[in-house]
């Protein structure tokens, strides 16, 4: 009870039957994803960008899209309900891309949208 072992570092991954079976484990922020999440696709709008889907989001103000997997960023903004005309930057695993992207298993995807000012 007092001393708690993390087994991870007791087995190595070949004997760890989650990642033996192709769970892949993700961190973010410090958060470890469960394989439910590591085989979605997760979007994360960001400022104004969550009205135009608040229905839609979780309680970490994200969506996680199940059937995301190779579909473009501006088709899955689109489902999702968002504008493609506010949407100015997505950022896929701390990385800008083009609206053409293909998605893939794991990645998360921030949406930011259009500042402006004067």
């Amino acid at each position: 009870s007092i001393l708690r072992l993390n087994l991870s570092l007791l087995n190595p991954p070949c004997l760890n039957p989650i990642l033996a079976r192709g769970f892949r484990t993700h961190t973010d922020g410090g958060r470890i994803r469960t394989p439910e999440i590591a085989m979605s696709v997760v979007v994360r709008p960001i400022g104004l960008l969550k009205a135009f889907c608040r229905d839609r989001l979780d309680e970490q103000d994200r969506i996680v899209l199940h059937d995301g997997d190779g579909r473009t960023l501006e088709t899955v903004c689109q489902d999702i309900g968002l504008p493609a005309g506010l949407v100015s930057m997505f950022i896929v695993n701390d990385h800008t891309q083009e609206r053409s992207y293909r998605l893939q298993s794991g990645d998360d995807v921030k949406c930011v949208a259009i500042i402006g000012g004067g």
